[in-house]
């Protein structure tokens, strides 16, 4: 197992408790690390066999918390970023 770590990457978040806390997003550094079986990709060198494209997890976490809300960091970070990363990585590559 292999591990992929993408560091401090920035994002924009409507975060608080009050209403005035979440009324405009806040700054969020955000570090993931994506553990993964990279055998097939290694041997290959091409990004459709059985790898982490983390172009597209950067951009969807960047784009993770446009529009939405949360009251706890708990919530957004644990919980819905980490299944959206998850969901990025299990999605079927093209």
């Amino acid at each position: 197992m292999s591990k992929i770590t993408i560091v401090d990457l920035e994002i924009f978040c409507s975060v608080g408790v009050s209403e005035e806390e979440r009324a405009k997003p806040q700054r969020l550094l955000a570090t993931v690390d994506m553990q993964f079986d990279f055998s097939s990709a290694s041997v290959s060198d091409r990004i459709e066999k059985k790898t982490i494209n983390y172009q597209e997890v950067a951009q969807a976490m960047l784009k993770f918390g446009e529009g939405r809300s949360w009251k706890l960091m708990e919530k957004t970070g644990v919980s819905n970023m980490a299944d959206m990363v998850f969901e990025t990585n299990t999605s079927p590559k093209q």
